[in-house]
């Protein structure tokens, strides 16, 4: 039962997806709706603009703008 606490968890953590998703948002992956999917590119541009916006045109990294989480919080 020991060597099953030890074991680390494997996956994406928090922070990994959360990158992820503002990742996507910048590159104006997301948000599409179902019936523009994968979306188009004037659904693209226009994401990609509405994102600048909401953002004030700062490019923002998406390491900097993850929330930080201890290493032992896993998304499986």
């Amino acid at each position: 039962m020991s060597a099953l606490a030890q074991t680390q968890p494997t996956g994406k953590t928090r922070a990994d997806v959360r990158a992820e998703l503002i990742e996507a948002q910048r590159d104006g992956l997301v948000p599409t709706p179902k019936y523009d999917y994968p979306p188009s590119e004037a659904a693209i541009e226009r994401n990609k603009a509405l994102y600048a916006i909401t953002h004030n045109g700062a490019e923002i990294s998406p390491v900097s703008a993850a929330p930080t989480q201890s290493s032992s919080e896993t998304v499986q």
